[in-house]
């Protein structure tokens, strides 16, 4: 199976956390604060390579 993947930008990763922790009605700001700077953070360290294979792993496989 052929998956084609969208480049998101750092700031577009970011947001959709945000908007995730307020769908949920997530409200501790500064929990919320630390874990999108753990996550800013995170992202910044991986190459393309490897976020392709995190995100292939969890979201097209299924987390398996």
């Amino acid at each position: 199976m052929t998956h084609t993947f969208k480049t998101y930008t750092l700031e577009q990763a970011v947001g959709s956390l945000i908007a995730a922790f307020d769908k949920i009605g997530y409200s501790d700001p500064l929990n919320v604060a630390s874990i999108i700077f753990e996550f800013e953070d995170f992202l910044k360290q991986l190459s393309t390579e490897e976020a392709v294979n995190i995100y292939t792993q969890r979201w097209m496989n299924g987390g398996n």
